[in-house]
């Protein structure tokens, strides 16, 4: 009676110690258990994390390329818009250079115009009055007429487009002066009062309205009403 009742006393023992332990493995593997879904939730937050990251990651490249390709084409706008504005100024200059020749152009055909026009109204004939002068030979003793002239002022009708030279030669053959000259360009005497007959200074010239012109006679164009005065002189100061 008293080893059955030790044989159930330790049999109640074995049974809570079996008892015991698989509370202790089931308490074990809940935990396991767990620390397995807090492993889990923890990869999952940190996937969560890193997806959120890659996603602004992303988000930033892409604003970046946004902003570039914005930049590029204001850059494009940019570019086009000085081109437009060169070739503006371009077009500009050109027509501006265009309206300068056209105006030109005009201006000289008006010219043209007007001097063929004055041209057609010319008179064909022209009045100059015209002297031979001889007063400081006739101070210095020369042999020549006493009034001082070999041709009084007078006028005379000639055709227009007559020079000085020609006036004068004119002059001389219609009233019998003898008259000489070197091509046109230097007159060596008139009425036989030659150059240096009155010292190494004399000699003749002549004057256009009171001016001594910058040109020879032969190449000096007399004009309606103009006055040309031939005269001779013995020194610089005449």
């Amino acid at each position: 009676m008293k080893n059955k009742m030790i044989i159930a006393i330790i049999t109640v023992l074995i049974c809570i110690s079996a008892i015991v332990g698989a509370v202790q493995h089931f308490g074990n593997d809940k935990k396991e258990n767990s620390n397995l879904i807090s492993t889990d939730a923890s990869a999952e937050h940190t996937t969560a994390e890193e997806e959120t990251s890659l996603s602004a990651v992303l988000q930033e490249v892409q604003n970046t390329s946004a902003l570039s390709e914005s930049e590029s084409e204001s850059n494009s706008q940019a570019k086009s818009t000085a081109v437009q504005t060169s070739a503006s100024r371009t077009a500009g200059t050109t027509a501006k250079k265009a309206e300068t020749t056209k105006q030109q152009t005009t201006t000289a055909l008006n010219t043209i115009k007007t001097q063929t026009s004055v041209k057609k109204t010319e008179k064909p004939n022209i009045t100059v009055t015209v002297s031979i002068n001889c007063k400081t030979a006739l101070k210095y003793g020369a042999d020549v007429p006493q009034s001082g002239y070999f041709y009084s002022p007078a006028k005379q009708t000639v055709k227009n487009g007559i020079t000085a030279f020609d006036l004068l030669e004119k002059v001389c053959k219609d009233n019998g002066i003898s008259f000489t000259y070197q091509q046109k360009t230097y007159i060596h005497a008139i009425g036989g009062l030659a150059e240096k007959d009155c010292g190494s200074a004399s000699g003749w010239t002549y004057k256009v309205n009171g001016i001594n012109p910058p040109k020879a006679a032969s190449k000096y164009v007399l004009s309606d009403d103009d006055i040309v005065e031939w005269y001779y002189v013995t020194s610089p100061n005449d």
